[in-house]
């Protein structure tokens, strides 16, 4: 597998993780507060986050560390 499709495939999976846990949330599925929901979030994060830091892409790091 070429290292860029990967890295695409891994970007994927971070933000489904994210987006799972923001649905599950919208829909009553899943409390905020529960270990399920920070999981998906933990995860997905940390995924997004090192594919922004490796290679160092400013934009991306300078978006996310404004969200909060």
């Amino acid at each position: 597998m070429d290292i860029a499709l990967a890295r695409q495939f891994a970007s994927f999976v971070g933000a489904l993780l994210i987006l799972i846990a923001y649905a599950g949330h919208q829909l009553r599925w899943i409390d905020a507060r529960s270990a399920g929901y920070n999981i998906l979030n933990a995860i997905g994060s940390a995924i997004l986050g090192y594919i922004a830091c490796y290679p160092f892409q400013i934009g991306f790091v300078v978006l996310e560390a404004d969200s909060d």
